[in-house]
């Protein structure tokens, strides 16, 4: 069993505050999950925010601080590189300048061998500070049935 500890208010405020990647919304360690309806423009609004990441250019008005991204694209690949190119076009990224990679195959996270696969797959690509799993529910299909 896990071991777990109570601290005072008082002692939890003298620790670090954290680091943002987008500040006050994106912290640099840590999980973020994006949720809500099917259709409902979370992808869209996943892949504007770490573009903006990973060009080191304001969110939505909001400092970022640039980072690697690995993006793991488990559906609507048409889609998505529409979104990409699209993306380019406005904005006038040339993406050669972006630290952005993108893993078109779909992993199955609830097995430990594909985990350790996509891990080390981004290891020697030259890491990443940021990984988006789009969609979670493709790459672990049944996790919501599942105990961790």
């Amino acid at each position: 069993p896990k071991a777990f500890a109570l601290v005072t208010a008082s002692n939890f405020l003298k620790t670090t505050p954290p680091a943002w990647l987008i500040k006050g919304l994106i912290p640099q360690q840590g999980l973020v999950m994006l949720f809500g309806p099917s259709g409902g423009g979370k992808s869209f609004i996943t892949l504007d925010m770490v573009l903006g990441i990973a060009r080191g250019v304001a969110w939505c008005g909001m400092r970022t601080k640039q980072a690697k991204v690995a993006y793991v694209v488990t559906e609507g690949r048409a889609g998505f590189r529409n979104r990409l190119y699209a993306y380019a076009r406005h904005h006038k990224v040339d993406f050669d300048t972006v630290d952005l990679r993108l893993l078109t195959q779909t992993p199955d996270l609830t097995h430990d061998e594909d985990g350790k696969a996509l891990s080390e797959l981004i290891r020697k690509s030259g890491g990443a500070d940021v990984i988006v799993v789009d969609t979670l529910a493709q790459a672990a299909a049944g996790a919501s049935r599942t105990v961790f």
